[in-house]
């Protein structure tokens, strides 16, 4: 007799069709389901308000994990911690052994290392100390898009949203002869404002604490083959508005 494949389907329909047969035999069952179902949530509302100020103390402001305070944690604790963490930033509830995956494989991993953890679209990872969920995003490194029409937003690929200059900031409008354009990466030393000397854009990266999986999505602002601007993050002096009818680089992520 060839065996049947147990689908969840399946497993449904034997478990709504046993059901009747249970509640016959013993009629309290469905009551004492209803009261150990009533005392779990209980139980996890308690543990909600046991454990809130640790989750006060382990989650920044940015949304990111701290993870000091988990490594004197016991196991239970730390894994109850990482599921609240991960609740709050809507992701779906991780297995024991994915929790385990995340502590051994991104939290402990070496300190020169740059751990990432898949989940569908999404990524934990690493950085100063911290744990971050982020979506999945492919670098940008070789990408140029044109902003012919700078007065418009101007959408971005990979997902990444849309920029936009808007009256009333820090940066020069373009000059009519310059081009406008949006890219990942810009050569040579930089020379940005409030900074003395040049520097590498890699080093102002390391600088500003953009962390790494940001530096090639992070839209940079170049008229013509000039950088001025790294949206949210640095101005350039070449960049720098010379009068009260600068221009702000909005990024809508």
């Amino acid at each position: 007799m060839k065996a049947i494949r147990m689908t969840p389907t399946i497993a449904i329909f034997y478990a709504c069709a046993r059901f009747p047969l249970l509640q016959q035999r013993w009629p309290h069952f469905p009551a004492a389901v209803a009261r150990s179902a009533t005392l779990c949530a209980e139980q996890e509302r308690l543990l909600d308000e046991l454990l809130a100020s640790d989750l006060t103390d382990c989650i920044t402001a940015e949304g990111t994990l701290r993870l000091s305070p988990l490594m004197s944690m016991s196991d239970v604790r730390r894994a109850a911690i990482l599921r609240r963490w991960l609740a709050m930033r809507n992701a779906p509830m991780p297995s024991r052994d994915a929790l385990e995956r995340i502590w051994q494989e991104v939290a402990l991993a070496r300190d020169d290392a740059s751990p990432c953890l898949r989940f569908g679209d999404r990524e934990i990872r690493r950085y100063q100390s911290q744990l971050w969920w982020i979506k999945s995003v492919a670098g940008q490194h070789e990408t140029t898009v044109a902003w012919p029409v700078w007065q418009t937003p101007l959408a971005l690929p990979a997902g990444l949203g849309t920029v936009q200059l808007v009256p009333g900031g820090e940066l020069r409008r373009p000059r009519e002869e310059e081009s406008v354009s949006i890219r990942f990466k810009a050569p040579g030393l930089l020379h940005i404002v409030g900074r003395h000397g040049g520097r590498k854009l890699k080093k102002i990266w390391q600088e500003q604490g953009i962390p790494p999986w940001r530096r090639d999505t992070t839209p940079l602002l170049f008229y013509g083959e000039t950088l001025i601007a790294a949206a949210g993050v640095f101005v350039t002096r070449e960049g720098a508005a010379e009068d009260k009818e600068g221009v702000s680089l909005v990024w809508h992520a």
